[in-house]
């Protein structure tokens, strides 16, 4: 009798495993299912790598590529972004920074993008960011004043050496996405990866 009572008791556990597992509702599945990406990397090319402040004319060029590492996207838009900063003191000596905003510089679309980790060349220049910025005003301490009138800049010499240009990527795939925000891990410390690009005023 007692071997019967066990037996059944294998039975019935049995049953109930195998019930539990039939039923299960795959979508109640706590493992995440990862989507997958796209990342961008830009390069300044050595020869011009800055803008100056004695030739206005000169273009800062750099090299810019997406990448899909496991090639199950393509980018459809990248949009460039600028953003301008600038390094100033304030009336009681401390160091501070202005920061006249960030503008959509530029647009590249459908065949004009490169393949998958193919490299595009850039190019910006000094007229370019005044374009973006002309009008932009700031209060330094004394009063809102044109940004662009003041501190020794003209329209003819629009950046000066406390300046810092900053370009970044948007980048939207063929079915929609849009990627903008990556980790500060995988800019920072991830070869081959990073999300934008400083570029200094000499």
């Amino acid at each position: 009798m007692k071997v019967l009572k066990y037996s059944f008791s294998m039975l019935l556990a049995v049953a109930i495993v195998a019930l539990s597992s039939s039923c299960r509702d795959e979508a109640l599945n706590p493992t995440p299912q990862w989507e997958t990406a796209v990342h961008g990397y830009a390069e300044l090319i050595a020869s011009n790598n800055a803008f100056s402040t004695t030739d206005a004319a000169k273009a800062v060029q750099y090299k810019f590529r997406w990448v899909s590492i496991d090639n199950a996207n393509t980018v459809s838009k990248i949009e460039y972004y600028v953003a301008l900063n600038e390094a100033f003191v304030d009336k009681d000596g401390n160091d501070r920074t202005a920061r006249h905003g960030d503008k959509l510089w530029k647009v590249i679309e459908g065949s004009n993008i490169a393949a998958n980790r193919a490299y595009m060349n850039e190019s910006i220049t000094q007229a370019g960011v005044y374009n973006l910025f002309k009008g932009a005003k700031y209060n330094y301490g004394n009063g809102s004043v044109d940004v662009f009138t003041s501190n020794g800049r003209s329209e003819a010499k629009p950046l000066i050496k406390a300046d810092e240009v900053n370009i970044r990527w948007e980048l939207t795939t063929a079915d929609g996405r849009k990627f903008f925000e990556w980790s500060p891990g995988i800019c920072g410390e991830t070869p081959g990866i990073n999300c934008n690009v400083a570029v200094a005023v000499k």
